[in-house]
């Protein structure tokens, strides 16, 4: 019952962070046999197959992949609609199919949920720094000041998060070109 889902599923979380990823997805897809209705075991497979989307070299079969996680993300919403994490790590996948307002929509509805998500911040954060690559002016401002705001965030929440440091050396880097630039 449950106590064989949750344990497939911490045996699916160890194997991740072992970099074992096909003894985890073997675990969550044994729990999500065992419990079509699991949606921690179908987030869970969703991260499986975005992490493999992100790496995979060839652009057709990462947009694939990335497209079968977002499937996977999906599936558990259906299932727990206010399930912060699956909004989160859908946004992630959206964003790295570079579909930018599907991915703010999920990091939205992800905040609305949970606001104190470092993770969550620092990607809004990476957003932001995007949309400020692609734009010039005060439009680029804006945008930068709103990285800053989410990785600072992020810092104050878990100072020793590594990502938001390094989008907040990027973005100084962008408005120092920037300032440069406009001289």
């Amino acid at each position: 019952g449950d106590l064989a889902l949750r344990a497939l599923n911490n045996l699916g979380a160890v194997s991740f962070v072992l970099r074992d990823i096909d003894a985890a997805e073997k675990a969550y897809r044994r729990a999500v046999e065992l419990n079509p209705d699991y949606a921690d075991a179908l987030v869970n497979l969703g991260t499986i197959y975005h992490e493999r989307g992100r790496v995979e070299r060839d652009p057709a079969l990462s947009q694939a992949i990335l497209i079968e996680a977002v499937e996977f993300y999906r599936r558990a919403l259906k299932l727990l609609p206010n399930h912060a994490d699956a909004w989160a790590n859908m946004g992630l996948a959206y964003f790295d199919l570079s579909d930018f307002a599907r991915a703010v929509q999920s990091y939205d509805k992800a905040y609305y949920l949970n606001p104190n998500n470092p993770r969550l911040l620092n990607n809004y954060g990476n957003y932001y720094a995007t949309l400020a690559q692609r734009t010039q002016g005060e439009v680029r401002r804006q945008h930068l000041a709103k990285a800053r705001q989410y990785y600072q965030q992020a810092l104050r929440l878990s100072p020793a998060y590594p990502a938001p440091q390094r989008g907040l050396q990027f973005v100084e880097q962008m408005v120092q070109q920037g300032t440069k630039q406009a001289q």
